[in-house]
């Protein structure tokens, strides 16, 4: 990805974030988001042609390897490896409903007590998020407060 990083890219303001395996591009923010929009759907379509998995969510395309690699996944494997029989995910995007399913997935396996979905409320987010959380909050601040009341004594 590092050669579609040129000018042109950075003139509209497309966010290029390496996470390891997978590349984001970001465009939230970008003084022209259809034409980075635009730009981004093309570098998805080479993507695709050279066998990358693409995966979009809120302003951002996630290009992939193309073996199953998702937020659902990242949980499973946490989960299994480790002896905890709660769980909690907080989402705020299309990405997060992966994990939403591993946790519902793990309580119904028995690999979980329970799993608490929480759905992060914003104006730009999928209707699936509040639809299929166990618990809404509105936006970061909310779900900061249910991380702290769950750290009090």
């Amino acid at each position: 990805m590092a050669e579609r990083d040129n000018p042109d890219l950075r003139r509209l303001r497309v966010r290029i974030e390496d996470k390891g395996p997978i590349v984001a591009l970001h465009w939230r923010g970008a003084p022209d988001e259809e034409a980075a929009l635009a730009r981004v759907t093309e570098l998805a379509a080479e993507a695709e042609a050279a066998g990358l998995a693409i995966h979009w969510g809120r302003k951002v395309l996630e290009l992939r390897p193309p073996v199953s690699f998702d937020k659902g996944q990242a949980v499973r494997d946490l989960i299994e490896r480790s002896s905890v029989r709660t769980a909690l995910f907080g989402g705020d995007d299309t990405t997060d409903l992966d994990a939403f399913d591993a946790l519902q997935a793990l309580v119904e396996e028995g690999a979980l007590e329970a799993g608490l979905r929480v759905g992060v409320r914003s104006e730009e987010g999928p209707p699936a998020i509040v639809e299929r959380a166990d618990v809404v909050v509105d936006g970061v601040e909310g779900f900061a407060r249910v991380l702290a009341i769950l750290a009090e004594p």
